[in-house]
C-alpha cells in the first residue's frame, strides 16, 4: 500500500502543473529532504518484500 502511495505522490508532485509550481517555490534543501525520505521509505519497503519473496 505504501508503494502505491509513494508512486502516487511522485507522479502528483511532478505531473500536476499547479502543485509543481508550488513545489518549485520550496527551498532546495526541503525538496531534497522530501525526495530522500520517499526514496528511503521505498527502499525500506522493498528490502523486506524481497526477503519475504525469496
Amino acid at each position: 500500500m505504501l508503494f502505491i502511495e509513494n508512486g502516487f505522490a511522485l507522479s502528483f508532485y511532478t505531473l500536476d502543473p499547479v502543485l509543481s509550481v508550488r513545489i518549485a517555490g520550496i527551498p532546495d534543501i526541503a525538496q531534497q529532504a522530501m525526495t530522500t525520505l520517499r526514496v528511503l521509505e521505498s527502499a525500506a519497503l522493498a528490502f523486506p518484500t524481497w526477503v519475504i519473496r525469496d
